[in-house]
């Protein structure tokens, strides 16, 4: 159904795929909250897992080949990753006008 025939005024109030995406990109310019340390955070944690992914992978040769320290290593290395993130989503989260650290 177009715009003009349901009496939409707005091409967003209409029932199409564009009027979505108009709508889903007007709500796409303004995230309220949305500051620099948000997007920074991600690139920061996407690098750091990939790094980190490597340095597990490149350890894993020294672990005995066993089959239970094996399965100890790959559990503390998965669980492991989690304290850093953490860290990194409190400091995006962090309020910029606070000094608290």
């Amino acid at each position: 159904m177009t715009a003009a025939l349901s009496g939409a005024t707005d091409p967003a109030e209409s029932d199409g795929f564009a009027g979505a995406a108009l709508a889903l990109a007007r709500a796409a310019r303004y995230v309220p909250g949305m500051r620099w340390r948000s997007p920074l955070a991600g690139l920061v944690i996407i690098a750091g897992l990939v790094l980190y992914v490597i340095a597990v992978v490149s350890l894993a040769d020294f672990v005995p080949d066993h089959i239970l320290a094996e399965t100890v290593y790959y559990l503390v290395a998965g669980i492991v990753w989690i304290w850093p993130a953490v860290s990194v989503i409190g400091w995006a989260r962090r309020d910029e006008g606070s000094d608290v650290g």
